[in-house]
């Protein structure tokens, strides 16, 4: 509740808040992106996020607390983009943020992968902020949706969105020659597996894919896979 102070257009009054130290955490992280507050009484907060800026959340403030990973869908959402420290305050270990990241997937948050441009820039900018020496696995698919569709549908290796030209700038990136891609495609299940690993195997070599083959492209869940 506190995180969604962020989408406001104005103040708004919370009651019943309790004075724990996790609350005075987020209002700290809150404060850094422009959220003012208020304590009204003993269990009253005033949230004013009419300057709320994006920024960084600081990983001093996140990692002391699980919860603080929760700004991150606002702050994508009224400004487009966000950068928070993975969160922290758990004493067994990182804790995963995958449903997070799938909640914003699911809101059209993405990366366009279709033009080569796009993606220098985009891994110049990782680079930069977070250093590509973190970047050790890349989740490699075409897609069926359109860019902001809100949707994560795969699709074969350049039967999709994406397509040859973006896929193939990718994988043959010289800044991610010490990454692993793992392939998640349709009909992986079926066999197809192999389609697309030797597609992937012709993107990386720089030869042009051929069509795709009408077994895999059509194929169904539930029919045997075509005869070879």
């Amino acid at each position: 509740m506190l995180a969604a102070s962020l989408l406001a257009e104005g103040p708004c009054r919370l009651r019943g808040v309790p004075r724990l130290q996790d609350i005075y955490t987020i209002l700290d992280l809150l404060e850094g992106f422009g959220v003012r507050h208020e304590w009204k009484g003993g269990r009253e907060l005033l949230l004013d996020p009419s300057d709320a800026h994006t920024g960084t959340a600081p990983y001093d403030l996140v990692r002391t607390m699980r919860a603080s990973v929760m700004v991150l869908g606002p702050l994508v959402t009224r400004f487009g983009h966000a950068r928070v420290s993975l969160p922290g305050g758990c004493a067994i270990g990182a804790r995963p943020i995958d449903q997070h990241i799938k909640g914003l997937e699911a809101m059209g948050a993405g990366i366009r992968l279709d033009e080569p441009r796009a993606i220098d820039r985009f891994l110049e900018d990782f680079d930069r902020r977070l250093g590509l020496r973190r970047l050790v696995l890349v989740h490699f698919n075409d897609s069926k949706s359109e860019p902001g569709s809100r949707r994560d549908r795969h699709e074969h290796l350049g039967g999709g969105r994406i397509g040859e030209r973006g896929l193939g700038h990718l994988i043959r990136h010289p800044s991610l020659r010490h990454a692993a891609f793992v392939l998640e495609t349709p009909g992986m299940d079926e066999g197809y597996d192999l389609v697309n690993v030797a597609r992937a195997r012709d993107l990386l070599a720089g030869r042009r894919l051929e069509p795709l083959p009408a077994g895999p492209a059509a194929h169904r869940p539930g029919r045997s896979p075509p005869p070879r």
